[in-house]
């Protein structure tokens, strides 16, 4: 997104390009489109389009981690991350953060490695 942000046109660029990737693509999915004649209006049907599939992505990603838990949990619960401790911390999961762990021996984290880790 931050590459289309980059070649967009002047005014969208300057709405966009300060921001993180997450203020990103909240603000992206939620814009209106116009005449895709308007290369303005392109790109930011552009930028929806990745945004909304962003979102999708994410909310499947995190519909798979949370089956993963429970098939670590029931198969191997010392290796479960629980709150307030416990487990084996960054292996699964952080237990403050939520989310996979780049570099986790998790099947999976270099997908999401690439589709979390991006530098803003």
């Amino acid at each position: 997104m931050h590459a289309l942000v980059a070649t967009a046109p002047d005014r969208l660029r300057a709405q966009l390009e300060d921001l993180s990737l997450k203020e990103m693509v909240q603000k992206a999915a939620r814009y209106r489109i116009g005449d895709l004649g308007d290369p303005y209006q392109a790109a930011k049907k552009t930028l929806r389009s990745l945004a909304k599939r962003y979102e999708y992505l994410t909310d499947e990603l995190d519909d798979l981690d949370e089956g993963i838990e429970e098939l670590v949990e029931a198969t191997a619960p010392s290796r479960a991350v629980r709150p307030g401790g416990g487990g084996t911390p960054g292996r699964l999961r952080s237990a403050d953060s939520g989310r996979v762990q780049p570099g986790s021996s998790q099947i999976g984290s270099v997908i999401r490695c690439s589709l979390r880790c991006q530098p803003r």
